[in-house]
């Protein structure tokens, strides 16, 4: 009987034993692995001061590549009051306007021409953030179409400006339409309607001011003549452009002013 005891008061004590000896070695490794781990983390704060940057789960479905951790191209801090203004109506779509062009015009003009695709996707990512919903997919797509227009107009401009002096008038007389079919051809009549109509006027003008300027076969006062009715026209489009406008802004509060 006391020899059962003692065997069983020998077990307990070696099992009470290990416990300990688990306990320790567990909150041993426990208090070691908070060491570890800040050792790792002053590795890495030398190597690399930044914080490591994830990208959220909810963006990797519509930028799927690591958007985070670049050297990016363009300063976003620049953009953001120009999108700020970009105009959505009571269903959160896009408001397209007199001023949209401008807005893609400067957001365009800012960037580098070489921008590469993470670039643009940092863009696009910053821009669907600020401007949620359709709207801000429809001036994403927008702000490319422009970009795609000035691109192709720039390759057009300089064939033209380095067209050799007895072919430049041909490409000067010709210019004009060509453009507008390119802006046709990217935005649709409509928007290229509301985007260039001032524009093509200013272009028209400046065409045949400079194709004035090459004709050798005219007279100073000829010139002249042609140059004064040239102006007046100008005024004259210019005119009538900022009369259609005001008609519409007049029709829009009526509209308004009915609901």
């Amino acid at each position: 009987m006391r020899l059962k005891f003692f065997a069983l008061r020998l077990i307990l004590l070696v099992g009470v034993l290990l416990f300990i000896v688990f306990e320790h070695w567990q909150l041993h490794r426990e208090g070691a692995l908070p060491n570890r781990v800040k050792t790792n983390q002053i590795k890495s704060n030398q190597a690399k001061p930044a914080d490591v940057w994830l990208q959220p789960e909810e963006a990797l479905r519509f930028f799927p590549t690591q958007i985070g951790e670049q050297d990016y191209h363009f300063n976003y801090a620049r953009f953001a009051p120009i999108i700020a203004r970009v105009k959505r109506d009571i269903n959160q779509l896009l408001v397209i306007d007199e001023h949209t062009k401008d807005q893609l015009k400067r957001l365009t003009q800012g960037l580098p021409p070489d921008l590469l695709p993470i670039d643009r996707q940092r863009l696009d990512f910053l821009i669907q953030k600020n401007i949620p919903g359709k709207a801000g997919g429809q001036f994403i797509n927008l702000l490319h179409a422009y970009g795609r227009y000035t691109r192709l107009l720039d390759v057009h401009l300089k064939h033209v400006n380095l067209a050799e002096p007895s072919y430049k008038p041909q490409h000067l007389s010709d210019s004009v339409a060509v453009v507008k079919q390119l802006q046709l051809a990217v935005f649709g009549q409509d928007l290229a309607a509301l985007f260039f109509t001032r524009d093509n006027i200013r272009m028209n003008y400046l065409t045949q001011r400079r194709l004035l300027m090459l004709d050798n076969s005219m007279s100073v006062a000829d010139k002249q003549a042609i140059r004064e009715r040239l102006q007046l026209g100008y005024r004259l489009g210019l005119a009538e452009l900022e009369a259609l406008d005001e008609l519409k802004e007049l029709a829009q509060l009526g509209e308004s002013g009915d609901g």
